[in-house]
Parts: structure tokens; C-alpha cells; sequence
């Protein structure tokens, strides 16, 4: 039953519980759900929110990523996101997969890129489709935007094309909005992180927001997608 669910996850790549349930009409509902939680507790596949994703299960050492990926195994690459997604800094995370601190902050540095390219290009869509005005905030004279969408806060370096439909953020949205700038604010004690100050922030509340399974499994979903 699990290789059946798990071809159909493949097949569709992104669906919910009820896709799966509309087509697979001789399983329960609560057989189908434990199988899906089941392949997420794997690695198969990730949720995220209502959705499942499929992950492909392409080898990390074939896929289009920086050449220094190359020179490290499956297994300790696999520690050092898991490192990450426990939010264990650098240096630590150095001195127990026995690597240097400079390759450690490589590897945070690309994840927390991607992770920041990943929530732009959804909220490129999302201000395409509803346009909000953006919330501008300063931290050392670097600028930033924040927009909330379905209480969910989205991060940009670049200021989005103004447009005289873009609607305010309500009282309750901007609370959070408040509330995200106060927790980036306190990530900032130094120039130290300025360089790349955007994807440092939203890597940091990216991982507040998940279980740490679910942070390795969107971290290998993401890296196995490139």
C-alpha cells in the first residue's frame, strides 16, 4: 500500500490528503493519512501547510549545486543540514563533523540562500496576484521589506514595483509584521552579518517556524529541486 501512495505522490508532486483520497477510493481516509506521515517521517516527501510535496530522490552529488558539495559525503552533508536546522552555529557544527568553521558557514551561507530565493519567488506570485503595501524597515542602513500573507511573513531586499491597487496590511497583520521586525532586530547586535543580512534574518525565523524533521526534509527537498 505504502509503494502505491508513494508512486501517486510521485506522479502528482504537490497535492493535499483530499487529492489523494478523490483517487485512491479503497483505502480509508485515516490508512492514507498515516501513510503519508509515514513517508514524510522518511524523507519522501515534505508538507508544508495543507500540502504535500514530493521529494525527488535524486543523489545530492548529481545535482547542479557549488562544486563544494562535491568534496564532502552524503552522511556529513546530511549532519551538517541537520546541524543547520537545529540552529547550531557554525564553529560547533565544525568542530563535530570535523571541518572548518569557513566550509560550515559555506554551507549555512547557500541554505540560507536558497531558502530566501525560495520565499521571494513565492511572494513575487502572491504581490503579482494581490499587491499589499510593502513595510519598509531599516537595520544599519540596510533596507528591507516585509509583507504578510495568510499571517505567514515574507522578506525582500528589493522594493517591489509600487501599484496604486496594492491594499494596507490590516491592524492584526501588522502586528506580526512588528513583532517578525522586533525578532530580526535582536539577531543584529554587530555589522557582523550585514553582508548578507536579508537571507541571514528570514533563515532565522525560517527556523522557528518548523519541526526539525520537517526543516531537513524542505532543506533536501530544496536542494534536491536545483
Amino acid at each position: 500500500m505504502k509503494e502505491r501512495i508513494l508512486r501517486l505522490c510521485k506522479r502528482l508532486n504537490k497535492f493535499s490528503l483530499d487529492d489523494i483520497t478523490s483517487i485512491v477510493d479503497d483505502m480509508e481516509e485515516t490508512t492514507i493519512q498515516l501513510i503519508l506521515l509515514m513517508l514524510a517521517s522518511e524523507g519522501k516527501i515534505v508538507r508544508k501547510d495543507d500540502l504535500f510535496l514530493y521529494i525527488n530522490q535524486v543523489p545530492i552529488s548529481e545535482s547542479s549545486l557549488p562544486t563544494f558539495f562535491q568534496f564532502h559525503t552524503k552522511e556529513k552533508i546530511d549532519l551538517i543540514i541537520k546541524c543547520f536546522c537545529a540552529d547550531i552555529s557554525a564553529e560547533k557544527t565544525g568542530l563535530l563533523v570535523e571541518l572548518s568553521r569557513n566550509t560550515i558557514n559555506n554551507f549555512y551561507s547557500y541554505f540560507r540562500s536558497i531558502l530566501y530565493e525560495n520565499q521571494l519567488k513565492e511572494l513575487e506570485v502572491l504581490y503579482k496576484e494581490h499587491p499589499k503595501t510593502q513595510s519598509e524597515r531599516n537595520i544599519f542602513n540596510n533596507k528591507f521589506y516585509l509583507f504578510n500573507y495568510g499571517n505567514k511573513i515574507y522578506v525582500s531586499k528589493k522594493m517591489f514595483e509600487p501599484t496604486s491597487k496594492a491594499t494596507n496590511h490590516t491592524k492584526e497583520e501588522m502586528r506580526l509584521i512588528k513583532n517578525t521586525y522586533c525578532k530580526i532586530r535582536s539577531v543584529f547586535h554587530s555589522h557582523k552579518f550585514t553582508k548578507s543580512m536579508v537571507e541571514y534574518s528570514y533563515g532565522k525565523l525560517w527556523l522557528q517556524e518548523y519541526s526539525q524533521q520537517e526543516k531537513e526534509n524542505y532543506i533536501n527537498y530544496l536542494l534536491n529541486k536545483l
